[in-house]
């Protein structure tokens, strides 16, 4: 087991009951997994590389001739919008953000991430992905 694993192992374990934490910490996992299956896919269809990481250690989920582009479940729409802003200012090109739809009701989370962008007229291109 690796030590980043352990300790987030050890903190749920600390923090939850056994059967939660377990839980949490294999959804956790799960969700991981499922949103690099579809970065990869998604990036090789257009392109791009996958899992590119700068000299400054930064790790961008795809770049393509055009975009540097974050992936995130549609729930975490928020943090992905900064994370795909600074994707851009990083490697100088267009900022992407891909949504990944879990469930039907991610509808909602499409729709306030994109009342923000033309809100404050972020330079942020976006797609989504439905499961």
């Amino acid at each position: 087991m690796t030590g980043k694993l352990f300790v987030l192992l050890l903190l749920g374990l600390t923090l939850r009951p056994v059967p939660t934490a377990a839980m949490s910490l294999m959804d956790t996992l799960v969700q991981k997994e499922i949103t690099g299956y579809h970065q990869d896919k998604w990036c090789e269809d257009r392109g791009g590389q996958a899992r590119r990481v700068l000299a400054d250690q930064t790790r961008i989920d795809c770049i393509t001739e055009t975009h540097a582009i974050k992936f995130e479940p549609a729930s975490s729409w928020e943090k992905a919008i900064g994370e795909a802003l600074f994707y851009g200012l990083k490697t100088g090109k267009k900022a992407g953000l891909v949504l990944i739809f879990e469930r039907k009701e991610d509808e909602v989370y499409w729709q306030k991430m994109n009342q923000v962008i033309k809100h404050f007229n972020l330079p942020i291109d976006v797609w989504n992905i439905r499961e």
